[in-house]
């Protein structure tokens, strides 16, 4: 058909006022193209120009996506705005117009037109207001309380699934964020949706016990007891809601079960803290092998094969190598280090230095079966003194308890064959060390253990020595260790082994060209890097690096609640390079943050004393603004 034509013909009807028929020959032209705008749009002019509202909006309409199909925002806009002077007061295109303002890079009027939309649409059509908070949290992203409101729209909607995918979001972005108390009031909305779900009773338990109110807690984890009676984080809750209500006979109990668990998964340190604080509420003594037991697995559950004095890097290319990979072990991307170490094996195979190091990040990748094959592979690479060590972490990446694992003794040098007195090892204390008894099985779980006497009062054992009131010290190093663990730790268990260390220990001197001869931006990076709030970007600037100035800027990067376990790390570097390192001022003052992290205020305040007394003017501004924030929460 000859469009020019017929369009001719639809002017004409109306210049003579004809409009039906420039209708009709317009619908004509539309049903040839339906895609063509401006044939579609004259459609719509004469169906608002002849009293059909309706028939016109939804032409107005399908312009519009076309429009906006094409990216022809503007056009878009132009149309919707038309399209709204017909009906001003209707929600949805107000909605629909800041959509298209957004996609025309105007976030203002965005914006504004995006939150009208919602606040007309949340009583009458919740779904459709709930969509648009989608498209209004791109200009506020951290508004907490409208996420809120999107998972209680769709709720009210009674789309379930969404809602509580919201719930779900909401609740992990509250626990990045440390507001555990919040985290219990959505938690407890989520389990409208779904009641049964482990992890909102959980979640709802956990911020019940932050509230001090431990009988919510305890009405919560008795669902979640009787759903998964073997749940770690069911029973560690259960066990803190137990010790709260001064039950320390249940606290036991589960304490004891929790440790069964967390043993059974290879959780060793766990397992420790689960019988340490078990032993609190009572007969510690009966505990006391068992924890010797568990001290021994996290020692030797921390070790790894790079740590070995035979896998120091050979040379320079060997060094670059294992310390990138060994950084990207310890932040958690060991996928990042295998194409460089499998090229450096492929040109040295038999590197003690490089198997260790693809072991390890084999064993950070879960691949099992390759960490095994890296291990043994060095059983032929290292002296006949380390055999024992390898075998040892062979033995926990096969799942075994490390306490129980008999290790063979290396062949002892010519020159000190049986001329010390002192057995390294003694067979008697490996064959006949004393196992304490079997924690008791679930089954044994008294049945009473939830029911309704949780909270009766029961007889308290005296309190151990170790719960007194902390005396208040000058020494700034006095009162932050209120939580360090004074339990006695196994002796001569693995002496043959470690030769008198841990399996942590590795020689500094080693890696002293890559980390004394470092860049001093890289410290001014790094501080900037945490003063704009990106803790995992200023690690990768001090990584490979054990200088103190690098070892404090490196704890100061740790997540919330990891904060008591670096300043220990920190303070025992400190005290290894002492006060006239060069590092030493970067330490007292990384020292002093952590400490307020902690709320303790008084403590942070003694470093900054020690801080200005041996490094006076140091950061002088810094320091000032510090003292001030610290005395104002002492006032």
């Amino acid at each position: 058909m000859d469009k020019n034509q017929f369009e001719k013909q639809a002017l004409a009807h109306l210049s003579r006022g004809n409009n039906e028929k420039a209708l009709e020959i317009y619908a004509r032209l539309l049903r040839a193209d339906p895609r063509d705008r401006r044939v579609r749009q004259k459609l719509a002019d004469l169906y608002n120009k002849t009293g059909r509202p309706d028939e016109a909006e939804k032409h107005y309409r399908e312009v519009a996506r076309l429009y906006e199909e094409d990216g022809n925002f503007r056009a878009s806009i132009s149309v919707l705005t038309q399209l709204r002077r017909m009906k001003p007061r209707d929600p949805e295109l107000i909605g629909l117009l800041g959509e298209a303002y957004h996609n025309a890079n105007k976030p203002i009027e965005a914006e504004k037109l995006l939150e009208q939309a919602v606040n007309a649409l949340a009583g009458s059509q919740p779904e459709k207001a709930a969509n648009f908070i989608t498209s209004l949290l791109r200009y506020r992203h951290n508004d907490m309380a409208l996420k809120i409101k999107q998972a209680e729209l769709l709720e009210s909607a009674k789309k379930t699934k969404a809602a509580y995918a919201a719930y779900r979001e909401i609740i992990e972005e509250l626990r990045r964020r440390g507001q555990l108390m919040e985290i219990g009031r959505i938690a407890v909305a989520a389990l409208r949706l779904q009641p049964n779900a482990d992890d909102l009773l959980q979640d709802a338990a956990e911020a019940a016990l932050a509230q001090d109110d431990p009988p919510t807690a305890l009405r919560y984890l008795q669902q979640a007891f009787q759903k998964n009676p073997r749940d770690a984080r069911t029973l560690g809750l259960l066990a803190r809601s137990f010790e709260a209500t001064e039950s320390p006979v249940k606290a036991r109990h589960v304490l004891t079960q929790l440790a069964s668990v967390l043993s059974s998964k290879g959780d060793h340190a766990g397992r420790l803290s689960a019988l340490q604080r078990a032993a609190v509420h009572g007969n510690p003594e009966a505990l006391q092998a068992e924890i010797d037991r568990a001290q021994v697995a996290v020692t030797a559950a921390a070790f790894r094969l790079y740590e070995l004095e035979s896998a120091a890097p050979g040379d320079e290319a060997e060094l670059r190598v294992c310390t990138r990979a060994e950084v990207f072990i310890r932040y958690g991307f060991p996928d990042r280090a295998r194409p460089e170490l499998e090229a450096a094996l492929a040109g040295a195979p038999k590197s003690t230095a490089l198997l260790a190091v693809a072991a390890e990040v084999a064993a950070a990748q879960e691949d099992i079966d390759l960490a095994l094959k890296w291990s043994k592979s060095l059983l032929g690479t290292v002296p006949t003194g380390e055999r024992a060590r390898v075998e040892l972490r062979l033995a926990v990446l096969e799942g075994k308890d490390p306490a129980d694992i008999k290790v063979s003794e290396p062949e002892p040098e010519p020159d000190d064959m049986m001329d010390d007195d002192d057995d390294l090892l003694d067979d008697e204390l490996l064959d006949d060390a004393p196992v304490a008894p079997a924690v008791d099985d679930l089954d044994d779980l008294d049945e009473d253990l939830l029911d309704d006497d949780l909270l009766d009062d029961e007889p308290l054992d005296a309190a151990p020595a170790a719960f007194k009131a902390p005396q208040e010290l000058d020494d700034p190093f006095a009162g932050d260790d209120e939580d360090e663990d004074d339990a006695p730790r196994s002796a001569g268990l693995l002496d043959d082994v470690f030769k008198g260390g841990t399996f942590a220990e590795s020689d500094p001197a080693q890696f002293a060209d890559s980390t004394e001869l470092h860049d001093p931006a890289e410290d001014d990076r790094a501080r900037g890097l945490l003063r704009l709030g990106l803790p995992d970007e200023a690690r990768i600037q001090v990584a490979g690096r054990d200088d103190l100035t690098a070892v404090s800027l490196r704890a100061l990067t740790c997540d919330r609640g990891e904060e008591q376990s670096s300043l220990r790390r920190l303070r025992d570097v400190f005290d290894e390079k002492g006060v006239s390192d060069p590092g030493a001022p970067e330490a007292l003052y990384a020292m002093c943050i952590l400490n307020a992290r902690l709320n303790k205020p008084k403590l942070a305040l003694r470093f900054l004393d020690l801080l200005d007394r041996q490094s006076p003017g140091w950061r002088e501004r810094e320091v000032k603004e510090c003292r001030l924030a610290l005395e104002s929460l002492l006032e």
